[in-house]
Formats: structure tokens, sequence, C-alpha cells
């Protein structure tokens, strides 16, 4: 499994549910956990993994008991605002202020098919938003405004030029 970056087309392109539960959707959160420990991250969405599917994985800590895997989640309801700098692994050096709702209503799926519901806000919201972004094809570079994307202009085509393999 490796760490996708833009301007990769899976990265753009909603996801499918995740149909199974049991060891093989284990298997690929642990190594999606282990992805986003090795790039430093606090969140990672299946289409940074390299997968069209609607996992989650979150770790606002970085302890493993605050690890946090999500199948098929989706915001419910949402609350206040706030704007605070994001980053993203797929976008390597790339930070912008981004507004969002300051809290979120969310359901989910725990990895053994179980439903979930659930509130959380400050960071834990930010980050639940921005993985399920990539969910829904969106991404960091669409959520930043016009000045966003002409101060990040020069990164944006390093990232396209190395994508080409240029």
């Amino acid at each position: 499994m490796e760490l996708v970056k833009y301007p990769d087309p899976i990265l753009m392109s909603p996801c499918e549910n995740v149909a199974e539960f049991g060891d093989e959707t284990s298997g690929i959160a642990d190594a999606m956990l282990e992805l986003m420990y090795e790039f430093k991250g606090l969140g990672l969405a299946g289409p940074q993994a390299g997968l069209s599917k609607k996992i989650v994985v979150i770790n606002p800590s970085g302890k493993q008991e605050d690890e946090i895997v999500l199948l098929n989640p989706e915001i419910v309801n949402f609350f206040g605002e706030c704007k605070f700098q994001e980053g993203c692994l797929s976008f390597p050096g790339i930070y912008a202020k981004i507004t969002r709702p300051d809290k979120v209503d969310c359901v989910a799926q725990m990895l053994d098919g179980r439903e979930v519901s659930f509130s959380c806000e400050g960071l834990l919201a930010r980050i639940v938003q921005h993985e399920l972004d990539h969910l829904n094809g969106v991404l960091l570079y669409d959520r930043m405004g016009p000045l966003g994307r002409k101060a990040h202009q020069r990164e944006l085509r390093r990232l396209r030029k190395e994508y080409r393999g240029g």
C-alpha cells in the first residue's frame, strides 16, 4: 500500500460503500493506519491508499488507544463554523486556511459492521470532515479559495509534474 498524491484521478472520484466486514477489511484498516503513521498524518481515507472504498482511519493523538476506523461514514448534521490551517498527506507541503463547521454529528459502521452514531467537535470534527471529503472526491485544493490556489501554484505544478513522471 502506497500513499496516493495529487493529481491521481482516484482522489477525485466518489468511493463505493464497504460491503464486506471482517478480517480482510481489518487488515486493510491496519495497513492504512501504518501508512498514516509513516507519513505522520492524523487521518487517511481509502483513496489516499489507492482504494476506492469508504474507509477512513483517524488518530488525533497518535496514541494507539485513540485509533478510529470508520466504514461508510456520513455527516448527518453540522453546527457552528471555524477557520483553521489544514494540510493533507496527498498535498505534501501545502497548507491552507479552510472554513468548516466546528461540530458534526455522524453515522458510520465499525469493522464488525455494527452501526454507530457519534458527535465530535474541534480537531476531531475537522479531521472527520477532511477525510469524508476524500470519500466524496473533494480535495484540499477544492476547499481553497482562489487566493489559496494562487499562493500554492508552484507546489501544485510540482505535484502535477511528479505525477506525470517528470
